[in-house]
């Protein structure tokens, strides 16, 4: 009986959209990474883009980003950092706040878990996104 198990083969198609999310600061959805990859692999269907950017993520290779938007995004950056969310475009940014160590130990000592790291999220309005709306309130 075969035992072996089922190994994920570094294929070309991986490594174009691995290199197309390492370069990416946009945090792009699957769509985005789909027609940049197609412009390096023409035949590349959307299916195939997804299942990758899944698998890639489930094995943490890629950050999978969920907020204000219906659209899961993905963050070629695995290291820990912080995101902003803006609530009314969408954009996803990198914050510049290091990472808080004692965040992650005082909830490892209030939950009594092991924590190896965290992820950290912020909602609001971007900077173009308030001064829009800073405007607009100023007609009214």
């Amino acid at each position: 009986m075969n035992t072996t198990k089922k190994q994920s083969r570094m294929t070309r198609q991986k490594r174009v959209i691995m290199a197309e999310m390492e370069k990416a600061c946009d945090h792009p959805d699957a769509d985005t990474v789909y027609l940049r990859v197609k412009s390096k692999l023409p035949k590349v269907s959307l299916a195939t883009i997804y299942r990758n950017l899944e698998d890639m993520a489930g094995k943490g290779k890629l950050l999978k980003l969920t907020g204000t938007t219906q659209k899961t995004r993905f963050d070629g950056r695995t290291d820990t950092h912080y995101h902003f969310h803006c609530v009314q475009c969408g954009r996803v940014e990198d914050t510049s706040v290091p990472p808080l160590k004692e965040l992650s130990e005082y909830v490892a000592r209030e939950v009594d878990r092991e924590i190896w790291w965290h992820r950290l999220d912020f909602f609001g309005f971007c900077s173009s996104c308030r001064k829009t709306k800073q405007s607009v309130q100023g007609e009214v």
